[in-house]
């Protein structure tokens, strides 16, 4: 039988108390049976694969826009450090109830706990971590075992990649979407989180950081800072130059945030001697898969026309050489939203070199993309364009059913009436006068 026993509790005390992170989730993420939870904790940690940065993308943003509240990088790594000691709190109570399966794969519940208490500290509220809103919804329309099923298909492998997680998101919210209170709002989180995640960088690098889309270098010569916009502007003719740092403030957040990864580093070199898992666990799918540049590839193509075809080659014909499938796909989906087909584009303009416009054939049909910011993967917008067209067919299939019952009802009339008349016979004509 998979737990923990009391040499792993004594390995896992030690990181807790010494706020090693890294060595943390990765004993966990490597212990037999484990359930997946302590590697989707390390790629939060090292921010190197998409769960991870979706995750932090989004706490930094609900923090920001909820509860008005900005931490710098240190400021969440204290905040992952203070989670690591309440998780272990939550093992050893499993472990002194004689629970060791328990306080090896935590119950959904305790680790929203553990959130929870750590978020409540740094003054931002439980909702900042990715999925309690969802397990909140699951639990109010079907209890533990509810949630216990959301969050084991969360931590399933099939289930890592953004797009699936995706898919399991729109169909918890079409289960449990009653108990939410505004779902609109939360997938737009969630997009927006998809969207800045995808030109993150790894939180591993002390010498390379990015903020939002603007990417910082470290030149160990003159000890400064050089940056540039890491987009794809440049598509469409546009390329922001490189140039060096000098706002003060902003050098002493780079170096700032520089100086706690070396500290990491340090702390993730520091293996207990009883720990058998020496290498740090890696997730296959990491940031650097998603946004290395590189050729599109056949498929990535194929899946980029497969938003609309006879859009897409439409598009792909007037946009400049050389557009990624991915903002193709971004494009394609924009105007297929926007009820323009293929072949009935009758122009496309760059506005403020940031806003891409298509007309189409009928008045109104206008379509809108901010290409100032990365485009979502191809597999995102593919994800995104499926849900949009299941949301087409169930209203056309609620206007059909409208129509048929309206039809129904119709007919109910005619012959009714015809009924009526005809049992009331023809009519009497009286007497003719004169």
């Amino acid at each position: 039988m998979n737990g923990l026993n009391d040499k792993d509790m004594e390995i896992l005390q030690a990181y807790a108390e010494a706020g090693n992170r890294e060595r943390y989730w990765n004993y966990l993420a490597n212990h037999a049976g484990a359930d997946g939870y302590g590697l989707l904790a390390l790629g939060v940690v090292r921010n190197d694969n998409m769960p991870g940065a979706v995750a932090n993308s989004y706490a930094q943003s609900y923090a920001k826009d909820h509860d008005h509240v900005v931490l710098d990088e240190r400021g969440w790594e204290a905040f992952g450090r203070d989670l690591v000691r309440n998780d272990f709190q939550r093992r050893a109570l499993h472990m002194a109830q004689n629970e060791p399966q328990l306080a090896l794969n935590l119950p959904a519940a305790d680790i929203q706990d553990a959130h929870a208490q750590s978020f409540g500290k740094a003054s931002i509220g439980a909702d900042a971590w990715t999925p309690n809103i969802l397990l909140n919804a699951a639990r109010a329309g079907g209890g533990e075992p509810a949630v216990e099923k959301v969050w084991h298909t969360m931590l399933d492998s099939r289930f890592i990649g953004v797009p699936r997680l995706g898919d399991t998101t729109y169909g918890v919210l079409g289960k449990y979407g009653d108990n939410v209170a505004d779902k609109g709002e939360y997938m737009g989180a969630l997009i927006r989180a998809e969207r800045t995640a995808a030109f993150s960088s790894s939180y591993v690098d002390p010498d390379h950081i990015n903020r939002d889309i603007n990417h910082y270098e470290y030149d160990a010569r003159s000890r400064g800072w050089t940056s540039y916009v890491n987009t794809d502007v440049a598509e469409f003719g546009f390329r922001s130059p490189s140039e060096r740092v000098t706002d003060p403030a902003l050098i002493r957040d780079l170096n700032d945030a520089r100086e706690v990864r070396l500290e990491r580093q340090h702390m993730a070199a520091k293996v207990h001697p009883d720990d058998p898992y020496r290498e740090i666990a890696q997730s296959p799918h990491t940031v650097a898969d998603t946004t290395a540049p590189k050729s599109p590839s056949v498929d990535s193509t194929v899946l980029a026309r497969s938003v609309d075809p006879a859009l897409y080659d439409d598009l792909r014909a007037r946009l400049p050489e050389g557009t990624s499938p991915d903002r193709l796909a971004q494009v394609t989906l924009a105007a297929r939203q926007a009820d323009i087909r293929g072949g009935d584009i009758q122009g496309i303009s760059l506005q403020n070199d940031s806003t891409l416009l298509m007309h189409g054939r009928h008045p109104g049909d206008r379509a809108v993309v901010d290409i100032s910011t990365p485009p979502p993967t191809v597999e995102q917008t593919v994800a995104h364009a499926n849900a949009y067209a299941g949301q087409q067919t169930q209203q056309w299939a609620q206007f059909h059913s409208e129509q048929q019952e309206i039809e129904a009802q119709a007919q109910q009339q005619a012959q009714t009436q015809t009924q009526t008349q005809s049992q009331s016979g023809p009519a009497m004509s009286g007497p003719r006068m004169g």
